[in-house]
């Protein structure tokens, strides 16, 4: 199954939410720590990888994007306004 790896480049912690749309895995937010990562299982199709600061609820700042995930995808956040991947 491909993954989407997500890696922190910022100087603070950032919650970060992969939905679920071509697999069956957990659509909740995670904290990745400064400078961290974590890996997801997802399907090969699309996925909105999205960020918030940690424990925000509903409130901005809120930044992501739609990536194609075919055999696999990493995704960088840098901050709220620059996402690689």
């Amino acid at each position: 199954m491909p993954k989407v790896f997500v890696v922190n480049r910022s100087n603070d912690p950032v919650d970060c939410f992969i939905s679920k749309y071509t697999s069956d895995g957990d659509d909740g937010w995670f904290t990745l720590p400064s400078q961290g990562s974590d890996t997801w299982n997802r399907g090969s199709g699309r996925e909105l990888v999205a960020f918030r600061r940690p424990n925000s609820g509903e409130n901005p700042p809120r930044a992501g994007k739609y990536v194609q995930i075919g055999g696999g995808k990493t995704i960088t956040f840098h901050d709220f306004s620059k996402i690689d991947g």
